[in-house]
């Protein structure tokens, strides 16, 4: 073919021989125009169709009945192959279809809309076209937190309603990447050397005297070091201790068996939270008590918090080191599912209660994002509990280390300067009229 564009591939009359004449007669159109053969007489049209159709093509063609003086109209030609390959449609089925296509679980909006407008080409939906589109988003969307932000808009449109979605979506991702400590964009470091051997896949290879290059990641050049506060090897910001507290000295950061105080364990204290590292690299932690959330005592201290726009009422124990969720509950929070966690969760009585999984959910307090992990158990109706790693992390209590003479409560750390001074310590609730003593 002239201009060296390469023309469209034979028509096939095979599989849905309806999208193939489409999709076909598309890439035609475009190929005349691009080499300038649409200017020409319509004669050559219809030879440069039948060329490039091919010979399955052409045996349909010599099958076609035509007018005196049609055979070399393009049009003509053209609508006697859409008339063979796409068969009469049934509008209702068309319909029912459009109707029952659902977002999949790993679709992208675009993708889901794009395959909803092939769909209703087909329905005849005339002036309705942008709303039942629209209406088709709604309904068949997968994520059941952005269906109910969409039923909620009002005068909603299909501008809106993709915008909302590309905004869920967008909001999911970077807030993944913020709970795996992803960074965007990382940097690769490439060394370039002579002689040797080099490194690939795992494997060395000879170099036979040509320059190689080695690819290096910035977090594998991350030099781990012995810490002080896990006993561990790691990075900078990889510390397990962060936020949790000892059981000997009550202070934060550090394990119990890293403590430099000195202190000794006190074995009448039941509220000690606790974590130790067994052989099979799992985390035990203390949570206490878990009750049923029907029967949850009033004296206890609640707080009603936003989980996927739902409002949950979670219990505040100091005593307790993770955060716990019966799984009837996260089941009606969310559809994600859970992930493996080599964790045993410890009660009072030292009996183990077993865990399903864990998740990172988004919990919305005082009009502000926080990712929560919680540990999921296998406890119908049970009351979920935040422990007090994340009651500090958001603020929902505080411990006062003084007391002065007037009975007014001091945050300051600096009253702890001897600690063996102090007749009693308390956590204090925010917002709320209770505390709870400990001595």
């Amino acid at each position: 073919m002239e201009s060296g564009l390469k023309s469209p591939r034979s028509l096939s009359f095979e599989g849905n021989v309806a999208e193939n004449w489409r999709r076909w007669i598309q890439h035609f159109r475009l190929f005349l125009n691009a080499t300038g053969r649409d200017k020409k007489s319509e004669e050559i049209q219809c030879s440069t169709l039948l060329a490039v159709a091919g010979e399955d093509a052409m045996e349909v063609y010599n099958t076609f009945v035509f007018a005196e003086g049609e055979e070399n109209k393009i049009e003509t030609l053209i609508k006697k192959f859409e008339l063979y390959c796409t068969p009469k449609k049934n509008v209702t089925f068309e319909r029912h279809v459009f109707n029952t296509r659902n977002q999949e679980p790993n679709e992208s909006i675009d993708s889901y809309v794009t395959e909803l407008r092939k769909l209703a080409k087909s329905c005849e939906f005339a002036q309705l076209h942008d709303s039942l589109i629209k209406d088709r988003i709604v309904c068949g969307i997968h994520s059941a937190e952005v269906k109910a932000r969409l039923l909620r808009e009002e005068d909603l449109t299909l501008d809106k309603a993709l915008n909302i979605c590309r905004t869920a979506e967008l909001s999911k991702t970077q807030l993944q990447n913020l709970v795996n400590g992803k960074r965007a964009g990382e940097i690769n470091i490439i060394h370039k050397k002579k002689g040797g051997t080099v490194r690939q896949h795992g494997r060395e290879y000879k170099d036979r005297g040509e320059a190689s290059y080695e690819y290096e990641s910035r977090s594998s050049r991350t030099e781990k070091y012995d810490c002080k506060n896990c006993g561990l090897k790691h990075g900078p910001m990889q510390c397990g201790a962060k936020g949790k507290q000892c059981h000997k000295c009550q202070k934060f950061n550090h394990y119990a068996r890293m403590c430099l105080s000195g202190g000794k364990r006190n074995p009448n204290k039941i509220n000690a939270i606790k974590e130790v590292y067994t052989s099979d690299s799992e985390e035990e932690f203390f949570i206490g008590t878990i009750g049923q959330e029907d029967k949850t005592p009033a004296e206890d201290w609640n707080v009603d918090m936003a989980i996927n726009e739902k409002s949950v009422k979670l219990k505040l124990d100091t005593g307790a080191q993770c955060n716990v969720m019966p799984l009837d509950l996260y089941k009606r929070l969310t559809s994600e599912k859970t992930r493996k966690a080599k964790t045993k969760l410890v009660s009072y009585s030292g009996h183990n209660i077993r865990t399903i999984g864990k998740n990172t959910l988004v919990v919305t307090y005082k009009q502000q994002l926080h990712p929560v992990e919680f540990h999921i158990i296998d406890q119908k109706g049970a009351s979920s509990v935040l422990g007090l790693p994340t009651c500090l992390e958001l603020q929902l209590v505080k411990r006062v280390y003084a007391i002065n003479p007037e009975g007014q409560e001091s945050t300051d750390k600096s009253s702890e300067k001897d600690e063996r001074q102090v007749p009693k310590k308390r956590w204090t609730i925010k917002n709320q009229n209770q505390s709870c003593k400990t001595r």
